[in-house]
């Protein structure tokens, strides 16, 4: 819900009026299908070490196991929500190997109608794409920008 006021504040800021709907998105009812779904993952937020160093000291321990089990989760969820020829982006602010590549090929090795859709190469953005076409960021400096690791996968269905 914190995290819903402050996208809405951010849309007033723009100017956008959009509506926003905060809702557990494993119930979402599968009668609808859709062309595109981002998934914005829960993840161990690893990828934001360098605005928060405080991420390895915490007292209450990041559970990567159960965020990874609701990363399938949500990959599964929305494999039945899309349509042919759909794409699913799948993000999160980490750059642990579970949570990204990991994840991303047991989801294709059980889901032979998926396969990786490629991010294409721009000119100044060529060395945030890995050779896998995933965009795959350790937390950089970046056009002389400072920024957090990230990554991103671009999953098309093909059936």
């Amino acid at each position: 819900k914190e995290r819903g006021k402050r996208l809405k504040e951010n849309l007033d800021r723009l100017n956008f009026s959009n509506k926003i709907q905060i809702i557990d998105a494993l119930n979402i009812s599968e009668d609808q299908k859709y062309d595109i779904i981002i998934i914005d993952s829960p993840c161990s937020s690893i990828g934001t070490i360098r605005r928060h160093p405080e991420i390895l000291f915490r007292s209450k321990k990041t559970n990567t196991k159960e965020y990874v089990a609701l990363q399938k989760k949500l990959l599964e969820k929305a494999s039945r929500l899309i349509v042919k020829n759909g794409i699913i982006i799948y993000i999160v602010c980490s750059f642990a190997a579970s949570e990204t590549i990991i994840q991303i090929d047991d989801f294709i090795s059980k889901n032979s109608n998926f396969s990786i859709e490629k991010f294409k190469d721009k000119s100044q953005d060529s060395k945030l794409i890995d050779t896998n076409g995933f965009i795959s960021i350790l937390p950089s400096e970046h056009n002389g920008v400072l920024i957090d690791g990230f990554f991103a996968a671009k999953l098309k269905k093909n059936d």
